[in-house]
């Protein structure tokens, strides 16, 4: 399905995926995390933006957020990605760009489908095997639900649980987490016949290449068996075998 220029975008939530430039792990160690993530607070508290959910893995970020306009929302990711890329290249002593593109963004259609990709974003590190909680991964929006809220909005925990008083909103927002239904990011965002190529330039097998689109970019085994025209049964048992 083709996508809609940004102007043309309606509703006021959207899923953002920004990623480093040929895939890089620019978030690779624990301050270039930090660093992102005080760039987003500094940010998100004097721009027109209300972070719902976030998390930075190693070479991509996944921001859920509330926007007025569309104009505010790419002023306010051309911002963050331009003062990381500053940072970014003048701790590697590099030039050139930092991202891979400016940004991809997905329209959240309704409130189950936000509250999806609220639990998508923060299972990011736990798919990819980094920690066996969301809680026990730092650079993710997880905890501050629980304590104290640094970046994401009220007015965010407000609309997915009616209500910002913790001990009121606690039990739905764990079990939004333990849904067995699965969202994922948009996959016609990423050209996955590129990336399979490149691996198989590596000579990586074809059960390694399953077991890699699905931790750096979460396919759905249909996706995995579409491109590798390999059976779901044998995706799932590939699946399996690693988990």
């Amino acid at each position: 399905m083709p996508r809609k220029a940004r102007n043309q975008l309606v509703g006021n939530y959207f899923h953002i995926m920004i990623q480093g430039i040929k895939k890089e792990y620019i978030f690779d160690k624990d301050i270039y995390k930090k660093k992102y993530i005080q760039i987003l607070s500094k940010h998100s508290q004097k721009e027109n933006v209300k972070i719902i959910a976030y998390c930075v893995m190693s070479n991509h970020v996944h921001l859920l957020m509330y926007i007025e306009n569309i104009q505010d929302m790419s002023k306010f990711m051309h911002d963050i990605n331009a003062e990381y890329g500053q940072y970014y290249n003048a701790i590697k002593n590099r030039v050139g760009f930092v991202f891979r593109n400016r940004f991809n963004t997905q329209e959240i259609l309704d409130i189950n489908h936000l509250r999806a990709c609220v639990a998508y974003i923060h299972k990011n590190p736990v798919k990819a095997e980094m920690v066996k909680h969301e809680s026990l991964y730092q650079y993710s929006s997880y905890n501050e639900y629980f304590e104290e809220n640094k970046i994401i909005s009220y007015e965010g925990i407000k609309l997915l649980f009616g209500t910002t008083a913790k001990e009121k909103y606690i039990e739905d927002f764990i079990k939004i987490h333990e849904c067995k239904g699965q969202y994922f990011f948009e996959e016609d965002e990423i050209d996955y016949g590129k990336v399979i190529k490149e691996y198989k330039q590596r000579n990586i097998s074809n059960e390694e290449i399953v077991m890699n689109l699905r931790k750096e970019y979460n396919v759905s085994e249909r996706k995995i068996s579409e491109l590798l025209d390999i059976s779901r049964y044998c995706i799932r048992n590939i699946l399996g075998k690693k988990a």
